[in-house]
């Protein structure tokens, strides 16, 4: 007994339009991430970048920073630590110790 009408067929088509949809829309957002990674990256560590063989790493400084694998939070961590661990930072802080 076949139990297809036009109205279940079209929710049918309609799931998987959306489906593909949602595919193509996943399929977007890594490549722009994986771009706005990049795109940091030499911003960020300029010629000190190590990009051979599709790296991504800036190891001129601790903590070392991979563009291509660290999370999004770790990157931000790992800038803050650097940040905070400069020597100019710390001078810059001296004058809001009591």
């Amino acid at each position: 007994m076949n139990h297809s009408t036009p109205k279940t067929d079209a929710a049918v088509n309609s799931g998987g339009f959306q489906l593909l949809n949602v595919a193509k829309c996943s399929r977007k957002l890594e490549i722009e991430n994986m771009e706005m990674r990049v795109m940091l990256a030499v911003c960020h560590a300029g010629v000190y970048l190590y990009a051979d063989d599709g790296e991504l790493q800036d190891t001129r400084e601790e903590p070392c920073i991979d563009w291509k694998r660290d999370s999004i939070e770790e990157i931000h961590n790992k800038l803050v630590l650097r940040a905070v661990n400069r020597p100019e930072y710390k001078e810059f802080m001296k004058q809001f110790k009591n």
